[in-house]
């Protein structure tokens, strides 16, 4: 019995799912036995006292048993229905509809045949379902919702090359416009609290990028972030990085005019999580486009938007076990902000995001309202500091951000 289960679990949890109030829930049924239902925020731990008929389990024991797993929001994610003998049983995933039934001669044999089936035969089954975990679920870890590792990644480059492209160094309103090449290190801290369907979180970022200005027109930037993200008692990590090259199509004229800055940008991530026992890699590009206009000397009005595209890549373990997280998205981005001077190194700015999945999520889209106040010497040393909002269907999050910017 135990290894029937940890073979089919164990297995799904090492790629990209999350989970509801307890975010997971197993109910197990059988005999003449009472339905039972336990919750927890610990796949790990839930499973493993199911699995042993430990706690409210115990009667199950030695009984023809059907378990059914619930992650998040998604009841009845997989079902496992077996015999008494364990030599027996239907594999059954919920959001796909696909179902294998397989007979060994012994529970020994009944294992090694649904082992076999995850990790070889059954590639392109447990693929789909994650994918459908992602479409289906609101706390997902890898895709789907505002918290997932693509969203953290589109969030990443969109602020870095769009929402807030005039502020990596490029003074280039001022006089002189050489103020533009050189170097710039920025540090970023990010933190939020969120609710999302029947659950809450926090997610704390610290981000590192540099930019590197070889002339006024053009550039390289490297970058990476890092999160820690809670959902309910669960505990999730991302980590992210992103290359681009920075290009000024058009620049205004002295301290008035038009700035167009395209960047097109490769990046990747990651995702990890104990308790939810989820992970999955991702890589991804697309294009970042900023226009900013100087209307008057102490206003302009800036209008970002971004496509970035992601795909998850398979993971091998060893020979014999490959697991691809089922990603397959692409997002837009499009933002419009004003930044009103005050004085030489002191600013402030107000705008909204518009964020939308442009493949199947569970939250395809959401609102995010921004503001806050900005300190750049004419080098482009500073600092920046904001207020935000995430107001989606079922989803809404507030949360803060500060930059520190360092010029050289």
């Amino acid at each position: 019995m135990r290894a029937i289960l940890v073979s089919v679990l164990s297995v799904l949890a090492a790629a990209s799912l999350a989970s509801a109030q307890s975010l997971f829930g197993v109910t197990a049924t059988g005999g003449s036995q009472t339905p039972v239902t336990v919750g927890g925020s610990s796949l790990i731990d839930l499973v493993d006292d199911a699995v042993n008929t430990r706690g409210s389990f115990a009667p199950f024991s030695g009984e023809d048993t059907s378990f059914s797993l619930r992650y998040g929001n998604v009841n009845n994610a997989i079902t496992i229905t077996k015999n008494a003998a364990n030599t027996e049983a239907t594999l059954t995933f919920g959001p796909t509809g696909v179902t294998r039934t397989f007979t060994g001669v012994s529970q020994a044999d009944l294992e090694r045949q649904i082992e076999d089936y995850l990790k070889k035969n059954g590639r392109d089954d447990v693929r789909e379902f994650l994918r459908a975990m992602n479409r289906l679920s609101v706390i997902a870890v890898s895709d789907g919702n505002p918290n997932a590792t693509t969203a953290r990644m589109a969030e990443h480059t969109y602020h870095r090359f769009g929402f807030f492209a005039d502020e990596t160094r490029s003074q280039i309103w001022n006089e002189g416009k050489s103020d533009a090449a050189g170097a710039q290190f920025q540090v970023t801290f990010a933190a939020k609290t969120y609710d999302v369907g029947d659950f809450t979180g926090d997610s704390a970022t610290l981000g590192l990028s540099t930019t590197f200005n070889f002339t006024e027109r053009i550039g390289f930037s490297l970058g990476g972030f890092f999160t820690y993200n809670t959902i309910e008692e669960a505990d999730v990590f991302h980590v992210g990085f992103a290359a681009g090259l920075p290009i000024r199509l058009v620049l205004p004229e002295e301290k008035k005019g038009v700035l167009w800055q395209v960047t097109p940008f490769l990046s990747s991530g990651a995702s990890g999580s104990e308790d939810i026992a989820a992970g999955g890699l991702i890589v991804g590009g697309g294009v970042a486009n900023y226009v900013g206009w100087r209307l008057t000397d102490s206003f302009t009005l800036g209008v970002a938007n971004q496509i970035s595209f992601y795909r998850g890549r398979p993971v091998e373990f060893g020979k014999d076990f490959e697991l691809d997280p089922g990603v397959r998205q692409s997002i837009l981005k499009n933002g419009v902000k004003g930044t009103l001077a005050l004085g030489e190194s002191w600013g402030l700015y107000g705008g909204v995001s518009y964020t939308n999945f442009l493949d199947d999520a569970s939250i395809e889209e959401w609102w995010t309202p921004e503001l806050g106040v900005t300190f750049s010497n004419k080098a482009g040393t500073g600092f920046l500091v904001g207020i935000s909002g995430d107001f989606g269907d079922d989803y809404t999050a507030y949360g803060a951000r500060a930059v520190l910017k360092l010029a050289f």
